[in-house]
């Protein structure tokens, strides 16, 4: 697997849930171009097995979630529609408020098709338009198998 880092408003080098994260991702055989569907469940049962939460509630009132949160570190995984990953980045900030010490780890496509998020669509608008608002530490991701 081919994977890119970028770190942004002083992301934590030394955080172990990155690698963590790393070790995860290289154990994925299949191609999420193939099954995404099938992809995100190895993906979360590998997260499972390392104590991980996964689909993490953001309120009890409402079933709007996350992939996975360990240790203050949440983990995003969006391999589908561009337009989703501005509402993570919404929930990603609500959550920044409520925590202390919160970084994400956002893991998208290297490369995409049509209207598909990617890593240079991601980390690019992010820097140039939204830093303004967007505070917590973050690591974007680029897989592509």
């Amino acid at each position: 697997m081919e994977i890119v880092e970028k770190n942004i408003n002083n992301y934590d080098e030394e955080c172990s849930v990155a690698s963590n994260i790393l070790e995860i991702l290289n154990k994925i055989e299949i191609s999420f171009n193939e099954d995404s569907r099938r992809f995100r469940k190895i993906f979360k049962n590998y997260l499972i097995e390392n104590n991980y939460s996964v689909d993490v509630r953001l309120d009890t009132k409402h079933n709007i979630t996350i992939t996975s949160i360990l240790d203050n570190t949440a983990v995003c995984l969006q391999l589908g529609n561009v337009a989703r990953y501005g509402y993570d980045f919404i929930k990603l900030q609500y959550l920044s408020l409520l925590k202390k010490n919160f970084k994400v780890i956002y893991i998208c496509p290297l490369y995409s098709e049509g209207n598909k998020a990617s890593f240079k669509r991601v980390s690019g608008e992010l820097e140039d338009l939204y830093l303004g608002f967007i505070s917590f530490p973050l690591k974007i991701i680029g897989i592509d198998n």
